[in-house]
């Protein structure tokens, strides 16, 4: 029986030949050290830089996620959360994000639910994204 840590690395590939970005991105990251080293020398997600994410309902637990993901990473420079229905509270998160990752440069919020909170949330996010 093995563990994923004595997967050859081929089979591990094959897999994640199988599964969209989203869900290798979500379910894999920050799991253990080597999740992370084979997600970052996948050869097809070594170089991704955008982020598209348009109308998939990328709100709540799952932006919790993506936060927690994005937060370290170094290679994505845009983000595009279009039409996600994303609220103030989702703002928050997207505030955490800034605050610790300062590779994104561009951020797509368009068609979105944030008020007045939730600008301030990210507002305060841009400040601490030096």
């Amino acid at each position: 029986m093995y563990s994923f840590l004595t997967v050859p690395i081929d089979i591990i590939y094959r897999i994640l030949d199988h599964l969209d970005i989203l869900t290798i991105l979500l379910s894999l990251r920050n799991v253990c050290t080597r999740f992370n080293i084979v997600i970052d020398d996948y050869r097809p997600y070594v170089t991704l830089t955008d982020l598209n994410l348009c109308e998939r309902h990328i709100n709540g637990s799952k932006l919790q996620r993506l936060s927690c993901v994005l937060k370290n990473n170094t290679t994505i420079t845009c983000l595009d959360l279009q039409q996600n229905e994303l609220v103030a509270d989702d703002a928050k998160y997207l505030s955490m994000i800034l605050k610790e990752n300062h590779s994104i440069t561009t951020l797509n919020l368009l068609i979105n639910e944030i008020d007045s909170q939730g600008m301030q949330y990210l507002a305060d996010g841009l400040c601490h994204n030096q």
